[in-house]
């Protein structure tokens, strides 16, 4: 009606906005979760490094002016625009909001984690003793609670999270309602299926 054209404007009596989708970058694929402590399946506390770096974009993008936020780094906060919109040190209290960034596609970070069960589900199999005891880091970091205990597929070890030291401790094959899975290889053998009753 007026043309279809970009005009001089003074910034007021608009209404209607254009919005385009964020490309996706290290900074776009971050997560902001106000009041939560988690980051959900698939992410993780952003480190430090990317905390910095993407502190700009976050403000900009995510959080509110008086908001506060937290990454992995417990002794670094991010303070929203109205603060300046910075990294600062941090006593590891008070604050609700985090940061997360997405889990790297690693050995480790195919790993599942499940709580109170005792069986990993279609395409996932108790964890080896190898990958329990090299990725132990990573899971007590990401997946597990600090006062949680899990198992693998050995039922002589466990692993302890990072309230017991984060560590593989011997076991009695008892007590233990966690456990830790990894995807079952694809082999010949596994990519089988089989059908009871069915022709």
């Amino acid at each position: 009606g007026y043309g279809c054209g970009i005009m001089d404007w003074d910034g007021t009596g608009v209404t209607d906005v254009v919005c385009m989708p964020i490309p996706v970058t290290k900074c776009s694929a971050l997560t902001y979760k106000a009041g939560q402590q988690e980051c959900g399946s698939g992410y993780m506390l952003a480190d430090i490094d990317t905390l910095t770096s993407c502190a700009g974009f976050v403000c900009e993008n995510m959080m509110g002016p008086w908001s506060i936020a937290h990454g992995k780094d417990m002794t670094k906060k991010l303070a929203g625009s109205g603060y300046g919109c910075g990294i600062k040190d941090w006593d590891g209290t008070g604050v609700a909001d985090v940061v997360c960034m997405p889990i790297p596609v690693t050995e480790c970070s195919a790993l599942t984690y499940k709580a109170g069960q005792q069986e990993c589900g279609s395409g996932y199999m108790l964890a080896d003793i190898d990958t329990l005891t090299s990725c132990a880091g990573f899971v007590c970091d990401n997946l597990m609670k600090p006062w949680s205990i899990a198992h693998g597929k050995d039922m002589t070890k466990k692993l302890a999270g990072s309230g017991y030291g984060c560590g593989i401790m011997d076991w009695d094959g008892t007590g233990v309602t966690d456990v830790v899975c990894m995807p079952i290889p694809v082999t010949k053998c596994s990519a089988l299926t089989y059908k009871a009753g069915q022709q």
